[in-house]
């Protein structure tokens, strides 16, 4: 697989953003209005980004909060233990130099309205051109999903040990 690009000033900018959030210095729309500021769309193509392993980070940050009403994440909006330990990881992730080796995949539901339409009139066998060709099941299967966005355990605790902060597995 040949390089890819690994934007250091995005990646330092996305990781403070998720620190920030996390730590319950923002709020839920704080971190929401400086994403589209910032030119991080959640909804956009993982291509759209030089960096690959941007949207998808930015997409999984997006779904750790709603957007109902104003909030930060703390007592009773606080992440679980495995939700802070994925957000420190993705941290860590973007402040290494680490190449995001994982295939593009669609987290969130993109279909449009035609899109569903089609899927519901076809019980399902229409795929939109924009939605990954493999199941959830397959992209898992890539790599070690448990230390996404890394691509294995070991990767993951080389660059771990070298963090100026600690990260529980």
């Amino acid at each position: 697989m040949g390089r890819t690009m690994i934007d250091r000033t995005t990646r330092d900018k996305l990781a403070d953003a998720i620190h920030s959030l996390i730590a319950g210095f923002i709020s839920n729309n704080m971190f929401n209005e400086w994403l589209f500021e910032h030119e991080f769309d959640p909804w956009s193509e993982p291509h759209t980004y030089p960096d690959p392993a941007i949207g998808p980070i930015v997409e999984h940050a997006y779904c750790l909060y709603d957007d109902l009403h104003e909030y930060k994440l703390f007592g009773k909006h606080k992440l679980s233990r495995n939700q802070y330990r994925d957000c420190l990881r993705w941290i860590i992730f973007l402040q290494s130099d680490v190449e995001y080796v994982w295939p593009p995949f669609l987290f969130t539901n993109r279909l449009d309205t035609l899109d569903r339409l089609l899927s519901i009139v076809t019980f399902g066998k229409y795929r939109s051109v924009h939605a990954s060709n493999m199941s959830y099941s397959e992209w898992k299967e890539s790599a070690d999903h448990r230390v996404w966005p890394f691509s294995s355990v070991e990767e993951y605790m080389t660059v771990k040990a070298r963090a100026c902060w600690f990260h529980p597995f």
